[in-house]
């Protein structure tokens, strides 16, 4: 016997030498057995055997007793991991522990995706994704373990999202659609809040409401990496601008300005527009200085792009007096006459003659009689419209 380790049944052969008398038995006792008159021990089942052994010759003599440890495991060594299973998000180590309870353990090995087997009992994981380890013990008997398989999963990386926003003001209702990704352990879920309000999971914001929103959206990954959260502002504005305006609408007889105050809550003027005396502008201020009933139109954009529908005004000005003139060719008349007065305003218009005799009272007509004789006195003139009065004019009829 080699007093070696051996995996398989093996036997022990005793051989006994006598010169003399000659050998007449030998016999040994297995583990404190009983004893066995044989030449060999047959080693089957796994252990540190005790083999005690000794001969007996045909003049009666026994052998000292000898001893000897025969070694046999037949029982692969088993292999255990620390590892749970689960994604980590930072450097680890798996520590493995293996065990013989026969020959004991001489040598345990372990690779890594691979990468060629190495001897030990710790595997540091530092490189992000699924892991695979592989592993297996060598016992002293030469017993070698069936390779035993891991997934070490690894992602020290969060996840990203992007969105489809293109970061303009919409003028119609629209989605947002959120878009995670990982590269490694894969997306867990992913959260969205509006204006701080609470986290909603979902990958779809759906907006039909004015407003300027603050957005806010992150994702997590199955290792439970937790993204820096993303923020922006989804800007929705369906409603047109609104623009008033100063005009006094009565006849104005002094230059005068129209004030346009355009208004609009969400996204903001953005410029407004008006076309007077069919020449378009841009602004909020117009001047009025030449006669006339003007047609003054205007509309206001905002920064949506919604653009309020036209509005129509008239600014009237007349700052000229108006103009009578009569009939009477200042020569003396026989009979019975008439004056006619006939006055004229190109724009406002006429709005009474008035007339006195002497110093009579002031008479509102135009047309005056005379059938009585005598050299007369006869005052009179106009207002327009817009309040403009004419200079007295004066004849002698």
């Amino acid at each position: 016997y080699d007093l070696q380790w051996h995996s398989a049944d093996f036997n022990v052969s005793l051989v006994a030498n006598d010169s003399t008398s000659g050998i007449i038995a030998t016999t040994f006792k297995l583990d404190s057995g009983p004893d066995t008159n044989a030449n060999k021990v047959e080693l089957t089942t796994d252990g540190n055997h005790l083999i005690e052994f000794w001969s007996t010759v045909k003049a009666g003599n026994i052998e000292t007793q000898k001893t000897i440890y025969a070694l046999l495991d037949k029982t692969k060594p088993s292999t255990s991991d620390n590892y749970d299973g689960n994604w980590k998000t930072s450097n680890y180590s798996i520590t493995l522990t293996p065990s013989d309870s026969t020959s004991q353990v001489e040598t345990t090995y372990y690779q890594i995706n691979g990468t060629g087997f190495v001897e030990g009992t710790t595997i540091a994981i530092n490189a992000d994704g699924n892991n695979l380890v592989e592993y297996y013990s060598v016992d002293r008997a030469g017993n070698i373990e069936t390779t035993k398989t891991r997934h070490a999963l690894l992602d020290k990386i969060a996840p990203t999202t992007i969105d489809n926003y293109d970061r303009t003001w919409k003028t119609n209702d629209f989605a947002i659609e959120l878009s995670p990704s990982d590269l490694t352990s894969d997306i867990n879920k992913t959260y969205y809040r509006i204006n701080s309000g609470s986290w909603t999971e979902g990958t779809n914001i759906d907006f039909n409401s004015d407003g300027n929103y603050l957005i806010e959206y992150l994702s997590t990954d199955l290792a439970d990496n937790t993204e820096t959260t993303n923020a922006f502002n989804a800007l929705l504005d369906k409603t047109k601008p609104s623009t008033t305006d100063d005009l006094n609408t009565e006849w104005q007889t002094n230059d005068f300005n129209i004030t346009l105050t355009p208004s609009d809550a969400t996204s903001g003027v953005k410029y407004t527009e008006y076309n007077f005396n069919g020449i378009d502008y841009n602004g909020t201020s117009i001047s009025i200085n030449q006669d006339g009933n003007w047609t003054i139109t205007y509309k206001t954009t905002d920064n949506a792009g919604n653009i309020e529908d036209i509005k129509t005004i008239y600014a009237a000005l007349d700052k000229t007096k108006p103009m009578t003139i009569n009939n009477y060719d200042n020569l003396w008349k026989t009979n019975d006459l008439a004056v006619a007065l006939t006055p004229s305003d190109s724009n406002s218009g006429v709005k009474k003659t008035l007339y006195k005799i002497d110093s009579g009272s002031w008479t509102e007509g135009n047309n005056i009689d005379f059938n009585a004789d005598g050299n007369y006195t006869l005052e009179y003139y106009s207002e327009d419209n817009a309040g403009n009065t004419e200079n007295t004019n004066l004849i002698y009829v």
